[in-house]
């Protein structure tokens, strides 16, 4: 037999999509808060939410008349023609929130618009409503929700303990403080505070005030328009990236979103810059006519549909990439001073240490080379097997009487620039791994080999985009054997790798015939630089290579043909490479990813040792 649900039935349905758990009545309520204009906000929680959930704002408020509609079910102030639903503007919308809880709880409103001399107040209980009645409420409004999921004992067996419906409930007030940071928030749980926020003047005094300076002090401004879309907001550097996607963040014209497609678009900007594993933070703002997306795809309503997707993932991609080879993104070194340890963390020492027993920093002969020491064999993880040849674009190109006698003295003063870092020019190695170096904000350690890395792989990537690859063609063929599988895709691919300056012919079933060498790679292993590729192009077969893969292959050249970790370098040497390092758009990661550079800052000096 067919019946006619009750109201009371209804109502609980239609709270299984929108209430789903205490920080869902949170979402609804502060969102609806902040469409009434809310600058203050004062949220009292109990128990997980279970037991109390209550909401003060200082909004316009409620008229006393309007308070019946308010927990009606589809009775909004903010729709009121079918056209409205493609240009929604604010939050909420749907008018179901307060019906939803009101039937899953014990409900109360008390409102008072600031033009009203009387607020008034209404309750909802078992489905029915009682009120309104006459009130002295404060100007604003404020919510109650209590035993919430009371009626409805199978959903609230399955909510969670109380510190873990709190947890989800911070993460929702701290997305929704982040869209609206001209907003004051305040949490408190069973009488503690768990949450405080005041109005901030920017959204970097809000994301610097929330998750504190290790944050703050790391976001790169980004910015892209067009298309009718507009992004704005921070990512952090890589040295504050994340093992999840916490702090990952978009907001579209005020409210929090999910997208996956966009969530690849910020994976993508951070492309060499993060290794696996890593994930970025950013938070993002996009601001489009709301005529051009639709939210009302779900009724939690952080799923939404653009109009033109690609054209929003381009400038997202666009704002992240330009944002950071712009900017100087090395990690800092933070020093802190003896006093400002904590007691358990001074170390103890059995004895005094002589902090002048330590390896004397290198010296150079008149004619500017290095006066070579035995190696610290604790120093140099690496077996001291015949070096390897020096990479090309490293080897000394003619001796500089001028240089020598600077170097002699320690004085190279001539500006030397990579990336966005620019140096005095003063440089020298350490242990055979580091090149120290000092700039105009305090010195710079690189790490040689991820350096060296990165310049080589944007060069090769540069010569392949224009073009004009130089090749070196081998007056005898190197042969290499590979397995069968692995010959068919070299070969199938051989037009693409003869692009990259790399010539193969087949030679026989398992072999493979190499002919030209790119001479930016110097003189290197390729026959173990091929087996290495071999690998790689088995991921994909065809002429072209996918983009991903192409940077796969640049980047082991890269890595194959640059100076390695415990090689010695000559001045000239890293003279050379800091020449090379000039147009290099951001030297701070090698192409896998890992940091290349590290700075120690005047100012950190300055500090530690009590200078300021």
């Amino acid at each position: 037999m067919i019946r006619r649900l009750s109201e009371l039935v209804i109502g609980q349905i239609a709270a299984g999509e929108v209430v789903e758990r205490p920080a869902s009545v949170i979402k609804e309520l502060v969102e609806n808060a902040l469409d009434g204009g809310a600058r203050r906000l004062e949220i009292a929680i109990e128990k997980g939410g279970k037991q109390l959930v209550r909401v003060v704002d200082d909004g316009e408020g409620i008229a006393f008349d309007e308070l019946v509609l308010a927990v009606e079910r589809h009775a909004t102030s903010k729709l009121d023609q079918p056209d409205d639903l493609f240009h929604i503007a604010t939050l909420g919308f749907r008018g179901e929130a307060l019906a939803s809880i009101g039937s899953v709880s014990h409900l109360t409103i008390r409102s008072r618009p600031l033009a009203q001399e009387h607020g008034g107040e209404i309750e909802c209980r078992d489905g029915r409503i009682h009120g309104p009645a006459i009130s002295s409420a404060a100007p604003g409004t404020t919510v109650e929700v209590r035993n919430l999921f009371y009626n409805v004992p199978a959903r609230r067996k399955f909510l969670k303990s109380d510190s873990a419906e709190v947890g989800q409930i911070v993460d929702w007030l701290v997305r929704l403080a982040l869209a609206h940071p001209e907003v004051s928030f305040s949490v408190n749980h069973n009488g503690r505070q768990l949450l405080k926020l005041a109005a901030a003047r920017s959204l970097r005094d809000r994301i610097a005030a929330h998750y504190g300076a290790e944050v703050g002090d790391h976001l790169v401004a980004v910015a892209s328009s067009g298309d009718g879309v507009r992004v704005e907001g921070f990512v952090g550097t890589p040295s504050v990236s994340r093992k999840n996607r916490r702090l990952e963040m978009l907001f579209l014209n005020g409210r929090y979103i999910k997208n996956q497609s966009l969530s690849h678009a910020i994976r993508q900007g951070f492309h060499g810059f993060l290794p696996d594993g890593r994930f970025p933070i950013a938070f993002l703002y996009l601001h489009c006519d709301p005529a051009r997306v639709d939210v009302n795809v779900h009724p939690v309503k952080i799923e939404v549909r653009f109009e033109d997707q690609n054209a929003v993932y381009r400038h997202v991609l666009r704002a992240i990439r330009e944002a950071l080879e712009a900017s100087d993104i090395a990690p800092r070194i933070r020093l802190r001073a003896p006093d400002e340890l904590p007691p358990r963390s001074t170390p103890k020492l059995r004895e005094p240490v002589d902090w002048f027993a330590r390896p004397a920093p290198p010296e150079f002969a008149p004619d500017g080379t290095w006066l070579e020491r035995a190696p610290d064999a604790a120093a140099i993880d690496r077996s001291e097997a015949s070096p390897s040849p020096m990479p090309a674009g490293l080897q000394p190109q003619h001796p500089d009487p001028t240089a020598a006698r600077l170097a002699a003295s320690g004085r190279l003063e001539e500006p030397v620039a990579f990336g966005s870092v620019h140096g005095t020019g003063r440089y020298c190695q350490m242990h055979r791994r580091y090149i120290l170096m000092e700039d105009r904000d305090g010195l710079v350690i690189l790490d040689q080999h991820a350096f060296h890395e990165r310049v080589t792989f944007e060069e090769l990537k540069r010569n392949l985009q224009s073009g004009a690859v130089p090749v070196q063609r081998l007056l005898m063929p190197e042969l290499v054997t590979l397995e069968r599988s692995e010959v068919a895709s070299v070969l199938e691919a051989s037009e693409a790798l003869r692009r990259l300056g790399l010539e193969v012919a087949e030679f026989g079933e398992d072999t493979v015939a190499i002919h030209a060498v790119p001479v930016a790679l110097g003189r290197i292993d390729f026959p173990r630089l091929l087996q290495d590729l071999a690998g790689k192009l088995q991921q994909q077969s065809g002429d072209s290579l996918a983009d991903d893969l192409l940077d796969d292959i640049l980047a082991t050249m890269a890595c194959r043909s640059s100076v390695m970790f415990g090689d010695s370098l000559q001045p000239e040497e890293i003279r050379a490479l800091l020449e090379r390092a000039r147009n290099v758009p951001h030297a701070q990661t090698c192409p896998h990813s890992r940091p290349t550079t590290l700075k120690l800052t005047f100012e950190e000096l300055d500090r530690f040792f009590k200078r300021i």
